[in-house]
């Protein structure tokens, strides 16, 4: 189908500036949902189609289809451009793609352990172990699940502009969530492996002892002591550090929020952000995350993003279109979540590079106020640059050293706040947060991380 698709786009009639791209995508998806020893949800999913972009006249017209014949995809393409040329008549900032971004490639996925070496009856049973370690720890936990995903996807990408691009990718994950409750008092905790190379590291992962910890914990904290509230220093775990980096900030990078000014950094570029000790990384290329990719769903192939180095914003996420809007370079940024969607400017795997400081040290430096610990979901507005996180637990500080924990507590700020007052970064860097990131009704795998942050001045909110 590709020398199909590359006779239809060398016919198609465009004119001055104009770009159009067929993209063919094709899923296999097999999900599990276990809840209070209920088998809720199981299913298998084959999916596959193409989609046609098209910019005539600096607008965007898109169409998709299931059906792959010549004729359908003569058919989307025209629907593509017609739409294009009607909204072409009404738009007040023309878009643009340079003609010379083009790429070739190819990218295999090679997996540790395929999932189709391994039994649906097996991988229901890690489920269900995972859940039911869960729910026998404790007839305190009103609330035990386990859910088991893995998609395997390929993705083929032609252009006007000469791009033919083949790429393989896969998500492989196992998550557990886990509420406990105590007359009014309520407290949730979760946990989860995640991969793109094959199901390994669930298969090592060892869900009933796992899943005994997630119970533990949950049961640990209805008599924990209630965190504290007010402003004060903190120490945020990786995993949270991950979280903020990701939706806080990284959102925040997006160039399509850049251009329209939808974000608190649209004038920051080459501008400090943070502190000296603060350099922010996206790398796509990192073997085996989440949120890892060789080449983005406008064939660009990825590469590492250095959004911040030693404090200055230095990159935003691009697709073909804010790389040429903004006369930068395309840096694999442009992801779609299936052929039914266009590609967006998303991150990868967003982290904090490591610092010097052991966790002994940062605590330390903080003397009195909380360490938090493990993510737990949260709110961030990108345009007003706020933001509000939940962590699992939170510990103590006291004169420099963890002491009791705490239950279920929240924190918020600014989004520069937290860079520009950080007063420590650890050394130890981990990819802690394995999220499924939305936008704009869209949502891929990804992943983020960090050593642990030590911060001044930001706001904890109690339960």
């Amino acid at each position: 189908m590709k020398d199909l698709a590359r006779k239809i786009l060398d016919k198609v009639e465009l004119g001055p500036g104009g770009f159009a791209d067929i993209r063919f995508q094709n899923s296999e998806t097999l999900y599990m949902h276990i809840q209070n020893g209920i088998t809720h949800e199981m299913n298998s999913t084959r999916m596959g189609g193409a989609a046609a972009r098209a910019l005539v006249g600096g607008a965007w017209g898109f169409s998709t289809t299931a059906d792959i014949t010549k004729e359908s995809l003569k058919k989307i393409l025209k629907s593509a451009v017609g739409m294009a040329k009607v909204a072409s008549a009404k738009i007040k900032e023309p878009r643009k793609v340079d003609s010379s971004f083009a790429s070739q490639g190819t990218a295999k996925l090679k997996m540790d352990v395929d999932p189709k070496d391994v039994s649906i009856k097996e991988k229901l049973k890690i489920t269900q172990d995972y859940e039911k370690s869960i729910r026998e720890v404790d007839e305190r936990i009103v609330n035990s699940t386990s859910r088991y995903g893995e998609t395997i996807s390929s993705e083929t990408i032609i252009n006007s502009n000469g791009t033919d691009v083949t790429t393989e990718s896969g998500v492989f994950r196992l998550i557990s969530g886990a509420v406990a409750r105590e007359g009014n008092l309520q407290q949730r905790v979760s946990d989860d492996v995640a991969s793109s190379k094959g199901i390994k590291s669930i298969l090592d992962y060892n869900a009933i002892e796992q899943g005994t910890k997630v119970g533990e914990k949950a049961i640990e904290l209805l008599s924990a002591d209630k965190p504290p509230s007010g402003k004060m220093n903190l120490v945020m775990d990786a995993s949270l550090v991950g979280v903020f980096i990701h939706e806080a900030f990284g959102h925040a990078c997006e160039a399509d929020g850049i251009i329209t000014k939808r974000s608190i950094l649209h004038d920051k570029l080459n501008k400090k952000v943070g502190v000296e000790e603060i350099s922010v990384t996206d790398d796509p290329t990192k073997d085996g995350l989440r949120g890892s990719f060789m080449y983005d769903s406008e064939g660009t192939k990825a590469r590492p993003r250095k959004l911040v180095t030693d404090g200055v914003l230095t990159e935003f996420f691009h697709t073909l279109e804010t790389a040429t809007m903004l006369g930068h370079e395309p840096n694999g940024s442009g992801r779609a979540m299936d052929f039914r969607s266009p590609p967006l400017a998303r991150m990868g795997n967003t982290y904090v590079e490591a610092g010097d400081k052991s966790m002994d040290e940062l605590f330390e430096i903080i003397g009195e106020g909380v360490f938090l610990e493990k993510s737990y979901g949260g709110y961030v507005n990108p345009a007003k640059g706020q933001f509000m996180f939940s962590a699992q637990n939170g510990y103590v500080i006291k004169n420099g050293k963890k002491d009791s924990i705490t239950q279920n507590v929240s924190m918020s700020g600014m989004i520069m706040e937290v860079l520009t007052n950080t007063i420590g970064v650890g050394k130890d860097e981990f990819p802690a947060f394995n999220g499924t990131c939305g936008k704009s009704g869209q949502w891929v795998p990804v992943t983020g991380g960090g050593p642990a942050l030590a911060v001044k001045d930001l706001v904890l909110g109690g339960r």
